[in-house]
């Protein structure tokens, strides 16, 4: 009887034991799927965290590229009362003349600025003093203004650096010449033609439309294309008063000329040379004028080459 007894009690710590493991394995098997839940929506979070850091980082990427071109796209204006060469007896600050102020604009000149433009009132002038090189001299240029007050200048003898200075006149229906002294701004990428922000979308349509193949040093005859019946000037870039060469595009826009001794020199004495720079001017017949320069490359290694004479060449 006592014997039965204790194996019945025993039997009965046994299952008890067995239920407590059951329940002690299930409790722990819901921890550990817990943890495991936890630790999953952990990952993901962080996932989503460094996807939306990722995505943010390469729409910062865009955003500094885009701020970047548009920097480089477009050169800056000089303020005429800052750059003003004429004191205010009066008071603090200089005098700018409101007839100076009609139409002006005056573009930012850089150090590897090739060819200037800028815009004035058409009734007026403008002068340029510049440096002569290797020289303490300076030399006035005066230069052609268009019906619509847009001049040219070109840049490429003249050594500029920044901070320099370049003194400018404007002359004509003032009480004395307005005088503007522009700071050279340091060298900035696609500067070397400066052109005033006063484009048309007639000028945007001649550029879209002219094609000027490779100039190279040993180039005679050159073709170009651009729109029908538009005047073509090619001149020198490296010279205040270099040589010019009009030319024009025949109804189907096509133009070329006779470069071999352009730009003219002596005997002996060598001509267009790698590393300069020509300015092709194209004025249409309603006065919109657009501007395109060219790098002059080394001679051609072909011996039979005289020059491109058809737009596949």
């Amino acid at each position: 009887m006592r014997t039965f007894v204790y194996m019945s009690l025993l039997s009965v710590v046994v299952m008890l034991t067995a239920c407590g493991g059951s329940e002690s394995e299930e409790a722990g098997g819901e921890s550990s799927n817990a943890t495991e839940n936890e630790q999953h929506e952990e990952i993901e979070l962080e996932d989503n965290v460094s996807s939306d850091h990722e995505e943010n980082s390469q729409a910062d990427d865009v955003d500094g590229e885009n701020e970047e071109n548009e920097d480089t796209s477009e050169p800056g204006i000089y303020d005429p009362e800052e750059v003003s060469g004429r004191e205010d007896p009066e008071g603090d600050g200089n005098i700018v003349y409101p007839e100076a102020l009609e139409n002006l604009e005056l573009p930012y000149i850089y150090e590897n600025t090739l060819v200037y433009s800028g815009t004035i009132n058409p009734d007026q002038n403008i002068r340029f003093e510049l440096p002569v090189p290797d020289t303490d001299d300076t030399e006035t240029i005066d230069l052609d203004v268009s019906d619509e007050g847009h001049f040219t200048i070109p840049l490429g003898e003249t050594e500029l650096e920044a901070d320099d200075e370049l003194i400018v006149y404007v002359m004509g229906g003032m009480p004395h010449e307005q005088q503007f002294v522009l700071p050279i701004q340091p060298e900035e990428e696609s500067m070397e033609l400066v052109e005033s922000s006063s484009e048309t979308a007639a000028i945007e349509e001649i550029k879209e439309a002219t094609y000027l193949p490779e100039f190279y040093e040993n180039t005679s005859t050159y073709y170009g294309k651009t729109l029908p019946e538009v005047n073509v000037q090619v001149s020198e870039v490296d010279a205040f008063t270099g040589d010019t060469m009009e030319l024009e595009a025949n109804e189907d826009g096509d133009f070329s000329g006779d470069f071999s001794n352009f730009p003219y020199v002596a005997a002996g004495e060598a001509g267009l040379q790698e590393g300069q720079t020509l300015l092709f001017t194209i004025t249409d017949e309603e006065g919109h004028t657009a501007l395109l320069i060219t790098e002059i490359q080394p001679p051609s290694d072909d011996p039979e080459y005289d020059g491109p004479v058809s737009e596949g060449d």
